[in-house]
């Protein structure tokens, strides 16, 4: 064996010792990132529970608009229009159905912002990947019904729009038919004046026959005294 053979399996290489003691004192992995990420999620939950907030009453008002200009419907058309009478109870039940889903829309924010502030941790604890991902499909579920109302609220104000159009229509027509019994009041009365006026000429024509018979009568029986 050779001194150069002993050198080189005695004393490592120099590069060697510096990776291995690299490796024993490798520090653990940054959680800065995902801390980040947890605040940048809380973030956008928050967000979406405001917007949510924002969109329950920009809906509350929107209903209580609606619910005006069906108070304003009934007082202004006919309760005998049987029609019309149905389609307002229609319109009344659906905002009835969507009165009692504000409500439950109401409920389900504040769950979802007493959730939402059980997630920002008080410690160093991290935050439960399953709940994050619970809290945002809430938050979809929320925006989806938030979607379906906006549609449910155009229907009925479409349905507003063509029975306030029906009801203009009927009035027309009622004024039409109004219109049309006076001229037929107004040509009958014409006639009963016509006819009490021809009725007063014939009285008078057979009073006057009346009393020329009278005055025959009387004339006949002076002459019949005369031939006594």
């Amino acid at each position: 064996m050779s001194d150069s053979d002993a050198t080189t399996r005695i004393v490592p290489d120099v590069d060697q010792s510096l990776n291995a003691q690299h490796l024993r004192h490798r520090k653990g992995p940054a959680l800065w990132p995902l801390w980040l990420a947890v605040i940048a999620i809380i973030a956008v939950l928050g967000a979406a529970a405001a917007g949510l907030w924002f969109e329950r009453e920009r809906l509350l008002s929107e209903l209580n608009r609606v619910s005006g200009e069906v108070s304003n419907m009934h007082a202004r058309l006919d309760a005998d229009d049987s029609d019309v009478q149905e389609t307002l109870n229609l319109v009344q039940a659906q905002m009835s159905t969507l009165f009692q889903e504000q409500e439950q829309l109401s409920v389900a924010l504040k769950n979802a912002r007493e959730e939402l502030f059980s997630l920002i941790p008080a410690s160093e604890d991290m935050v439960s990947a399953d709940a994050i991902e619970a809290l945002l499909q809430q938050v979809e579920q929320q925006q989806e019904r938030s979607q379906l109302r906006d549609g449910q609220l155009a229907a009925i104000n479409a349905s507003l729009n063509a029975l306030e159009q029906s009801s203009d229509s009927a009035q027309e027509r009622l004024t039409e038919e109004i219109e049309v019994l006076v001229e037929q009041s107004r040509e009958r009365k014409d006639t009963l004046d016509a006819l009490e006026q021809e009725w007063q000429q014939r009285l008078e024509a057979l009073e006057g026959d009346v009393r020329q018979v009278r005055q025959s009568q009387l004339a006949l029986s002076a002459q019949l005294e005369m031939l006594r």
